[in-house]
């Protein structure tokens, strides 16, 4: 079991978004009728639910792998057991904002196996990276057969960020004299003290085999939850085609991941809405739709993560 003060209060955190998340999805059940959701929600396939969380976990083993060949590739060995544990526990914060809590897996490898953060944070940052990247051809991609121009303008928009972050990434002066505005603030501050070190370790991640692995098994990640995403519908007897339900819910979710908001809390929930109720599926169902996705998702991963962070042994 991890005994680390910090995951107390990590802990207190996730307990403090998940009573927030539970309010606002209360309120966003009232308003669009609850008892027609909990209709619709009883008459849910539950023969879709193993298929779901299936290939959804299918996608985290996935985004698993491309943490161990990060790590690596800067020369913190874990065995595939701890890495999986480690990458799991991580998980039981990814409903903070930006996903900045999954920190706490720099502190388990700097607390049991003494690693320090200006070696590990470059990991977590480039899988973050790495998670909006891979996302962009499948949207664009999708976009060439399904016009949408909300969504394209929004792919467009975090495809020029990040862009732009590569440059600055690719740019030593110009990336430390970034890093060295960061606020040294708990586990980020000994990043401008160490900058040189973290800008090493981070450039490693951003070369060669190493980054273009990391978009392609990103690429692999998310259309494994795209079927996840297909088979939600299909459990409320939604045939939308798989290009329209991938497009639905990754890019409402790209746009709550950058909004910084725990979890992309309501952003998410109610673009994706807005996007269902464009296609002429009712308010009762698609608000169902969106409470059972996010279930289905987020929270089983995030249940799946406390499990691992309390469970845990890295010996």
């Amino acid at each position: 079991m991890i005994e680390l003060e910090s995951s107390k209060f990590f802990t207190k955190r996730t307990i403090s978004i998940i009573i927030a998340s539970a309010l606002f999805y209360a309120i966003f059940s009232l308003i669009s009728d609850i008892q027609q959701i909990a209709n619709k929600f009883a008459s849910i396939d539950i023969f879709y639910i193993p298929l779901i969380l299936c290939f959804h976990f299918l996608a985290m083993g996935i985004r698993s792998i491309r943490q161990k060949v990060f790590f690596d590739s800067l020369n913190i060995k874990l065995s595939i057991s701890q890495n999986i544990k480690l990458y799991f526990a991580g998980m039981s914060l990814m409903v903070t904002p930006g996903g900045s809590g999954e920190l706490i897996k720099n502190h388990i490898l700097k607390e049991k196996f003494g690693h320090s953060y200006t070696k590990t944070i470059p990991v977590l940052l480039t899988e973050k990276y790495h998670n909006m990247l891979s996302v962009i051809p499948i949207l664009f991609i999708f976009l060439m057969f399904r016009e949408s121009k909300e969504i394209l303008i929004i792919t467009s928009v975090i495809a020029i960020i990040l862009f732009c972050i590569f440059l600055i990434i690719k740019n030593q002066k110009l990336c430390l004299n970034t890093m060295s505005k960061i606020p040294r603030k708990w586990i980020l501050k000994e990043i401008p003290d160490n900058a040189s070190s973290f800008y090493d370790s981070l450039l490693i991640l951003f070369k060669g085999k190493t980054f273009f692995f990391g978009t392609g098994i990103g690429i692999l990640a998310w259309l494994a939850d795209a079927v996840a995403i297909y088979f939600c519908f299909l459990a409320f007897d939604l045939n939308f085609d798989f290009i329209y339900t991938t497009l639905t819910n990754f890019a409402p979710m790209v746009v709550g991941t950058i909004s910084f908001i725990p979890g992309g809390l309501g952003v998410t929930e109610l673009g994706m809405t807005g996007l269902l109720l464009q296609s002429g599926v009712v308010i009762s169902t698609a608000s169902a739709l969106v409470l059972f996705i996010r279930f289905m998702t987020t929270w089983s991963t995030v249940i799946a993560g406390i499990i691992a962070l309390k469970l845990a042994k890295f010996d």
